[in-house]
């Protein structure tokens, strides 16, 4: 049995497997948060050239090379957790490709929030599919919060509560 590291193990970190809405939109609250701290960061770095950098400096370049930077693993991490989310409901990750493309071209008609925010609420509320399906079985263990299932579909028994 290949030994798996823990990052490999937390379901933000892998596309792999099926997720619940509960856990779905628990990890969205964190990666929401973390969009949140980022942000907050950013506009205080930008706050504090404003008031004590003279003007044209490539400080202001530079803290938004960082956050930038620190928005991909948040992106990374939410398309994982969609496919994950995807995948629970019957579908595969791959039909979010095109998802994505009418949402950027209807996002050229309207503000980009709206379809974003009809599809994340659409996603998050679809109930689960009540079989098995090709990817992983149906099981209490795709509501878990933190760890996902291995790959062999059974319970992790070192996971196991007491």
């Amino acid at each position: 049995m290949a030994k798996t590291s823990i990052t490999q193990k937390i379901r933000c970190f892998t596309p792999r497997g099926r997720m619940r809405r509960a856990p779905y939109w628990l990890w969205n609250i964190c990666v929401g948060a973390y969009y949140g701290l980022m942000t907050f960061i950013w506009l205080a770095y930008l706050y504090w050239l404003n008031n004590s950098v003279p003007a044209g400096s490539e400080n202001m370049d530079a803290g938004l090379v960082w956050w930038l930077l620190v928005l991909i693993p948040g992106v990374v991490c939410s398309v994982f957790l969609l496919i994950q989310r995807v995948h629970d409901i019957g579908i595969s990750g791959w039909w979010l490709l095109p998802i994505w493309i009418a949402v950027a071209v209807i996002g050229c008609v309207i503000p980009l929030w709206i379809p974003s925010t009809i599809g994340t609420l659409a996603i998050g509320f679809w109930p689960p599919q009540a079989k098995d399906n090709k990817f992983g079985p149906n099981s209490n263990a795709n509501g878990a919060f933190i760890y996902r299932l291995p790959d062999d579909g059974k319970p992790d028994p070192s996971k196991a509560a007491a």
